[in-house]
């Protein structure tokens, strides 16, 4: 889950004007600032958030925050233990304007954050590299298998892995399943916290690596998964911050389609 400037949240959220009193998470999360300035306390220990400085809070740590005005936030929601600070303690996290950049674009046109949050979190205090490539392509894998409970979606994903060159719309997936497109775009919500568009093209790199690992051309891979040669290549610099071909040379050559 991802929040940029979110307004006021409910008061069980323990938020007022002034920040958020001590509590903790069930979650592992990230916070950071688009505008102004907070600090965050953990074990009395300040920790000052603005479009420069970040925060990685694991799940379980109790800590509280203090808002200045024009503060804007920007918060990121993770599985606990997906991603691995080296630290079960709060980690500062330096924010460069190119990684600002990349986590609001990412966030704004729905891809995962988490695969770029993954090489960052690597090193608490200081390291700004890409996402490390098996923590983003485990992350990429999680969400291709995600199992759907919302009938109307499970239909929708069955179909897409058996073909994810199948490039039809949600309107066109609505009338084949004589259901309106609103009602797939909520359940691909319910069921992955995401967008439809988001989940199968998390589907066609999970995909695409495993026919990488088979050998398969790029280009060929790129057909059979419904992009372009140029796609493609973008598709996993965004998702798993390497391209096709250093994908291949470091994939095992063995592998199954995600499972469904």
């Amino acid at each position: 889950m991802t929040s940029v400037d979110p307004g006021p949240g409910d008061e069980d959220d323990g938020f007022g004007s002034w920040g958020h009193a001590p509590h903790s998470h069930r979650f592992d999360q990230f916070l950071t600032a688009t505008a102004g300035t907070a600090v965050v306390v953990v074990d009395g220990v300040e920790h000052p958030l603005n479009v420069a400085a970040g925060l990685w809070v694991p799940a379980g740590v109790v800590h509280s925050a203090r808002f200045e005005p024009g503060f804007a936030p920007f918060v990121h929601d993770v599985e606990a233990g997906v991603l691995a600070a080296g630290s079960a303690a709060a980690a500062p996290v330096r924010v460069s304007a190119a990684l600002r950049n990349r986590l609001l674009r990412v966030a704004f046109d729905g891809g995962c954050l988490t695969t770029v949050l993954a090489g960052v979190l690597g090193a608490p205090g200081g390291a700004d590299a890409g996402p490390r490539g098996e923590d983003a392509l485990a992350e990429v894998l999680r969400l291709a298998r995600r199992r759907f409970e919302d009938p109307v979606a499970s239909e929708v994903a069955a179909r897409l892995r058996e073909n994810p060159d199948d490039d039809r719309s949600l309107e066109e997936w609505a009338a084949a399943l004589h259901t309106s497109s609103a009602t797939i775009r909520r359940a691909f919500h319910r069921d992955t916290g995401g967008s439809f568009s988001t989940w199968r093209t998390a589907l066609r790199v999970a995909t695409s690596v495993t026919l990488l690992g088979r050998g398969v051309p790029v280009g060929q891979v790129a057909r059979s998964v419904g992009l372009s040669h140029n796609g493609l290549i973008a598709a996993h610099r965004r998702w798993l911050g390497r391209s096709p071909s250093d994908v291949r040379a470091g994939a095992p050559r063995t592998g199954a389609p995600p499972a469904p």
